[in-house]
């Protein structure tokens, strides 16, 4: 629900028609408050420079030497000016000396460069005639600043948290028992798995050709449940560009049996009102939600349920463990913004289940008639020489 306050001035005739009918009768408008075109500034040239900074450029570095721009014109004669950017806050530049440096922004500006936020900022420049400011000959400078990376963002291992596997008492030397997936933000890495020293013993890792790596057994008397749950310490390592980047990452190995486990133990979606047999999506983008779970036992079959009967469970078939929402019926916004779900996961011929949350918010469309707040009717009398620009009627409208 949104509330806007609407204000009327001084205009020949206005009739606005919303939950009632509001009519106000005033004066002509006088040519005095007539409207007036806004002067643009001319501008003599615009003169565009790309340049290349690396990310991690410090407080006080040099981004672009201006005295370099035209050798033409002395530059003494001009007064420079950051006046726009795009990427990043204007508020991180200066120029002094003719130079466009990064200065100590305050703790709100962040001063630090990001490429893998922002790979390209925007600056633009004004240049003014020191000895006629006012005549309008200014000069735009436009410089593409592109950041060059900066080995600066360590690995993520984004497998679903907790990092768990299981064996069997019998599980035989060579089995796969978890595969780690790493990712990097940084355009040159160079992804390295190993086993960190104080792992539980009888297990080793085997990259593979992308940024996954295998933990594979390599015990041959089996395992016991009383080692059970072993630690094995994962480290992703990014060799790509010094400095070198490194995480670490735990997976908890179980000898016997776990409960199915979910990706994520919380989820957010949209559907939007109105409309029912949609398919939950996930919240801020057009994608569908797509939910998934780990099962450790092979053989055993899932099946899933949703706690609410106005949503309903649609299966993959290509992928059996995992699953979309679905809504049976249409949703108002205005009754109910947002729908908590809980899905339960259960494995067959156990007594394993776990659950995961779903938050579904509902989008609100353009389907309610605003209101005026008070009465339908509003009468307000102005004096006949009443002088442009009194303020004669404030209305609240509820935005619904």
């Amino acid at each position: 629900m949104k509330t806007s306050r609407m204000r009327c001035r001084n205009f020949e005739f206005l009739k606005l028609l919303l939950a009632g009918t509001l009519t106000i009768v005033i004066l002509n408008l006088p040519e005095a408050f007539a409207s007036s075109s806004v002067r643009l500034l001319s501008r003599s040239r615009r003169a565009v420079t790309s340049v290349t900074v690396r990310e991690d450029a410090a407080i006080g570095d040099t981004l672009f030497d201006l005295n370099d721009q035209d050798a033409a014109k002395p530059l003494n004669s001009y007064t420079f000016a950051v006046v726009n950017t795009t990427g990043v806050s204007k508020t991180i530049f200066e120029i002094n000396d003719n130079k466009l440096k990064i200065r100590d922004a305050s703790a709100q500006e962040p001063n630090k460069f990001d490429r893998e936020a922002i790979s390209t900022i925007i600056v633009n420049i004004e240049a003014t005639k020191k000895d006629n400011p006012n005549a309008g000959q200014k000069v735009l400078i436009t410089v593409e600043i592109t950041l060059e990376d900066v080995n600066d963002e360590p690995p993520v291992i984004i497998n679903p948290f907790p990092f768990q596997a299981v064996v069997t008492e019998d599980t035989s030397p060579g089995t796969v028992i978890y595969t780690v997936t790493a990712t990097d933000a940084d355009s040159s890495s160079d992804l390295f798995f190993s086993l960190e020293p104080g792992s539980s013993q009888g297990f080793r890792i085997t990259p593979n050709n992308d940024d996954t790596a295998n933990i594979v057994t390599t015990r041959t008397d089996g395992f016991s449940d009383t080692e059970s749950p072993m630690q094995i310490q994962v480290s992703v390592e990014d060799r790509g560009v010094t400095p070198s980047q490194k995480i670490t990452g735990t997976v908890y190995v179980t000898v016997g049996t776990l409960a199915p486990q979910f990706y994520m133990t919380s989820y957010e979606g949209q559907i939007y009102e109105n409309s029912a047999q949609q398919i939950v999506q996930i919240k801020d983008k057009s994608v569908d939600l797509l939910i998934q779970v780990i099962k450790f036992q092979p053989n055993n079959e899932l099946s899933f349920e949703v706690s609410d009967n106005k949503f309903e469970i649609i299966l993959n078939a290509a992928e059996p463990n995992q699953i979309s929402l679905r809504s049976k019926e249409a949703f108002d916004f205005e009754a109910v913004p947002f729908v908590p779900l809980t899905v339960t996961a259960k494995e067959s011929d156990t007594n394993y289940q776990s659950t995961a949350q779903v938050t579904v918010t509902v989008i609100d469309e353009n389907d309610s008639v605003p209101k005026f707040l008070g009465k339908s009717q509003y009468f307000e009398q102005v004096p006949e020489n009443e002088g442009a620009g009194k303020e004669i009627f404030t209305g609240i409208i509820l935005m619904i």
